[in-house]
């Protein structure tokens, strides 16, 4: 499975407009390392990258509504078959993110 193009930036628009760019992974080796805190249950400030997270989280939700199909992008798939808007995938997705940064005080709101 594969986001495409247009999806991918999609979500990292949507983690830009909320304001959490800063926090994402800066190469695929902090990515990686991010990434394997966060499976083994070790959620931390310093394992925290909200791309990952909402890629997950539209993986997880692509699951839940019918699998998966290594060709295709999840949110493409969804739009051709009359599922949810890409929007929604994002917003979803993002909002979550969001609010753990907050939770984890990543982010603080005036």
């Amino acid at each position: 499975m594969k986001f495409c193009i247009e999806h991918w930036n999609g979500l990292r628009k949507a983690i830009d407009d909320h304001g959490m760019s800063h926090l994402i992974s800066k190469n695929g080796e902090i990515a990686e390392e991010r990434m394997e805190i966060e499976m083994k249950g070790n959620e931390s400030v310093e394992s925290f990258d909200p791309l990952l997270r909402a890629h997950f989280a539209i993986i997880n939700n692509a699951l839940n509504m019918g699998g998966l199909n290594d060709d295709y992008c999840p949110i493409c798939e969804s739009e051709k078959h009359g599922g949810h808007p890409a929007q929604w995938w994002f917003d979803n997705a993002v909002n979550e993110q969001f609010n753990k940064a907050k939770e984890l005080g990543l982010i603080h709101i005036q």
